[in-house]
């Protein structure tokens, strides 16, 4: 039982190997290594230690009438380390402050926090609107929602976009990752606050019908 699940995870490993053509060789030794690294990352994975457990059973993000779910069903962890984050966020960039996992775990990237002088609080509230848009849309759903209606509902949830205002209107359309949130903040801002529509209608809104008026926003904030 053991070799036949053994050649299985690394095909190297299977009876027949050498006896195979050298593509099909080739291709078990890359699926064999490609094995190989996920079982070091899983590995380091489990054994990245947490920071420190932040308890969010008291934080104001749960008063709001639209979370559909309880503070147990979440954990929070601050990671003080840059490497220990990008071992538990591996997809994640350096600046980026918090993340969100497949099991309702957040992970709190401390060493952004502190270089963009962010709130703790403020980023509380985007990455458990996450957790409650997972709730709300399902697994599957979610993950096939766009990603700009997700991060803008994070972003309005949050109470204000990462970047000031009316900066960010002036960088409107450049390419890095703050800027394209602001711009996610903005369309949901219309769409929620402007033209008031219902929360779980602007989750499952379709791309196609998006219109929204950036000016508005701007005239109420920066004029």
């Amino acid at each position: 039982m053991f070799k036949k699940v053994l050649s299985i995870i690394f095909p190297i490993f299977h009876k027949n190997f050498l006896m195979v053509s050298i593509f099909k060789k080739a291709t078990k030794i890359l699926e064999s290594l490609f094995s190989l690294l996920l079982i070091i990352y899983f590995g380091l994975y489990i054994l990245t230690p947490y920071s420190e457990r932040i308890d969010v059973c008291k934080h104001s993000y749960f008063e709001s009438k639209h979370v559909i779910f309880s503070c147990e069903d979440v954990s929070v962890y601050k990671i003080n380390k840059l490497s220990y984050y990008k071992i538990l966020s591996p997809f994640s960039k350096d600046d980026e402050l918090g993340a969100t996992g497949f099991t309702n775990k957040i992970f709190v990237n401390s060493t952004a926090l502190m270089k963009n002088k962010q709130s703790l609080s403020d980023v509380l509230n985007h990455e458990l609107e996450h957790v409650n848009q997972k709730k709300t849309l399902g697994f599957i759903k979610f993950y096939s929602t766009s990603k700009w209606i997700l991060e803008g509902g994070a972003e309005f949830h949050r109470g204000k976009p990462t970047i000031d205002v009316c900066l960010g209107f002036k960088l409107w359309g450049d390419e890095n990752i703050k800027q394209k949130y602001f711009e996610s903040w903005v369309k949901a801002y219309y769409i929620l606050k402007i033209k008031r529509m219902p929360y779980i209608d602007y989750l499952k809104i379709n791309n196609k019908d998006i219109h929204f008026d950036k000016n508005t926003v701007f005239d109420l904030f920066c004029k």
